[in-house]
């Protein structure tokens, strides 16, 4: 019986240590994201409240950065864990590969797959920037180890900046975000 709460004990502190990594990314990106847009004069437009707790199951698009020549409409997209890759499929599906440290001894297993969602990229954006160049954003942070999209003539390495296929969707991670903020005065 002791045996069995240790180990609940030990899934418990696991799960916190989690959440509380995903959380302080979050908000280390916050704040790195807000001096970035005030030093090139953007600005952020939640789409919601609670908008930079956002995860990849809710549709709506999480936040929006406004500049003089275009509308950045971005939505979070959170890697379960660090060691693993995303795989984007053509038939509109995903899924995650968890890497085991020990890979010499233990091949990388699938997840299961699971639907890409339709975002909604045009919500909560006022009315007064429709007029404007939107560029609808996948940020994966915290981001996975690789990004892979497997199509009918092979897999293709996507790397920040590049469009999921098929989708029409940009894919960023936070740095890659930061820096084409950076050099988008």
């Amino acid at each position: 019986m002791k045996f069995v709460l240790f180990l609940f004990e030990i899934a418990i502190v696991v799960l916190i240590l989690f959440y509380l990594r995903f959380f302080v990314k979050r908000i280390l990106f916050f704040f790195r994201l807000r001096s970035a847009c005030k030093k090139n004069g953007f600005k952020i437009h939640p789409g919601r409240k609670i908008w930079l707790l956002g995860t990849r199951k809710d549709t709506r698009c999480d936040f929006h950065i406004v500049s003089d020549k275009e509308v950045l409409s971005i939505k979070f997209f959170d890697a379960p864990i660090k060691m693993c890759n995303l795989h984007f499929h053509e038939s509109g599906l995903y899924l995650f590969e968890y890497i085991i440290p020990l890979y010499r001894f233990c091949p990388p297993f699938e997840g299961n797959l699971k639907k890409f969602q339709n975002y909604d990229f045009t919500s909560c954006l006022d009315n007064e920037f429709q007029h404007k160049k939107q560029m609808k954003i996948l940020l994966c942070h915290p981001s996975p180890n690789e990004v892979r999209a497997n199509l009918r003539s092979g897999q293709l390495v996507l790397s920040p900046g590049d469009e999921i296929p098929h989708t029409g969707i940009m894919l960023f991670s936070a740095k890659a975000l930061l820096t084409y903020l950076e050099l988008s005065k």
